[in-house]
Order: structure tokens, then sequence, then C-alpha cells
């Protein structure tokens, strides 16, 4: 999507694998909007950035609910867009860049700044977990 009009939904992930039951809700409320034909943006960011690491790690923390791994892919089969934050990338998951500067993020997720996440806000729902 080139356009924040395009998205209907914008989630901020912002806990990660230590508190992984508020990600879940995240990700099960994304899965829920995107089923629904929402074009739906999650945004990782301060811990929640974590995520993008591709070894993070499968997480079930309650019952009822997916794993994490299981919402990813039913994310990526409905083509919701994986942002994550520059910033809080680089400062929570700096073992993700090579020693090339490359940076090995989960597959799907872009980089994208928090100013363009929060503009986005001004414009479409925007849900934080």
């Amino acid at each position: 999507m080139s356009k924040s009009e395009d998205y209907g939904l914008q989630i901020f992930i912002t806990h990660g694998p230590e508190s992984p039951s508020k990600a879940i809700l995240g990700f099960a409320t994304a899965l829920s909007a995107a089923a629904s034909d929402t074009a739906v943006v999650v945004f990782f960011t301060l811990t929640g950035a974590k995520w993008v690491d591709p070894e993070v790690g499968d997480h079930k923390p309650e019952p009822n609910f997916n794993s994490s791994e299981e919402y990813f892919e039913a994310l990526e089969d409905l083509d919701v867009t994986f942002e994550g934050c520059t910033s809080c990338v680089e400062s929570h998951c700096p073992q993700l860049q090579d020693a090339d500067g490359e940076w090995q993020l989960r597959e799907g997720v872009i980089f994208n700044g928090l100013s363009t996440a929060t503009i986005r806000a001004l414009h479409i729902p925007t849900l934080i977990f």
C-alpha cells in the first residue's frame, strides 16, 4: 500500500515477547479486522520491535488464542502490512544487522518511522497494544 488512506486500521504493538499476552491481543485484533476485509498495518514499536526478529520464537500465552507464529502466518496470508519502527528495531534488535549493515528482519517486515505512523493515525483508526 502506498498511501495512508489505503489502510482501514493501524495497530501498534508496543509489547514484546517478554509480555506476549498484550501483543497476542493486538495480533488477534489485526486478524479479526483483516478477515473482515479491512486493510491493516501493524506497526511494531518500543519493545514490540522485538517481534521483527525471525528468531524470536513462538508464544501462546493465552488459552483460546492462537500462538504468535499462527497469527503471523494468518496475517501474512491476508496481506497485512508489517512495519518496524526504525529507531526501535535499532535499539532493541541490533543483533539483526549483519556485518554488511543489512537488516535480517522477519519475512514481510519493512522499516518505517514513527512520524509516518503518527501522521497515518490522524486519518485512520489506530489501536495500541
